[in-house]
């Protein structure tokens, strides 16, 4: 392996453990309405990296989609894609795969019946959700 990847290596547990905190706060945030209609929403702000957004514990689909937003934000969502490869063979950015393995197992955590196959699925759904509304912004 190269000094890169072990450098890499190095930083995961302190990433991983730092996105279980920030996951387990937003849970326990007094602004993390569960009981509200409008949990099925999240807000954001702009995408500047600071998303005023609350995660709705309710259902695992928002949970998760809500969770790649905030770990990724809408803009790298929007340009790239779990394997690095879009539509009929283009290349396209990969999302780090350390972080979504964190996002799949923080769902699991949450909703312990969730296969991985699914969380992964809605990640696919998610980024082509998020390049849709970025590529028709940009045509009006």
């Amino acid at each position: 392996m190269s000094e890169d990847t072990f450098k890499a290596l190095e930083v995961l547990p302190g990433l991983v453990s730092s996105l279980k905190t920030v996951i387990n706060k937003m849970a326990e945030s007094p602004f993390s309405s569960m009981n509200s209609s409008q949990s099925d929403l999240p807000h954001t702000g702009s995408d500047t990296g600071s998303e005023d957004m609350r995660l709705s514990g309710r259902r695992m689909s928002l949970f998760t989609q809500e969770l790649a937003t905030l770990v990724f934000g809408r803009e790298t969502l929007a340009k790239a894609t779990l394997t690095g490869k879009g539509k009929k063979g283009e290349l396209k950015e990969q999302l780090e795969p350390e972080k979504i393995s964190t996002i799949i197992d923080a769902v699991r955590e949450r909703f312990p019946n969730t296969e991985v196959a699914e969380i992964r699925a809605l990640l696919r759904r998610k980024c082509n959700n998020e390049s849709y509304k970025a590529s028709s912004h940009n045509q009006s």
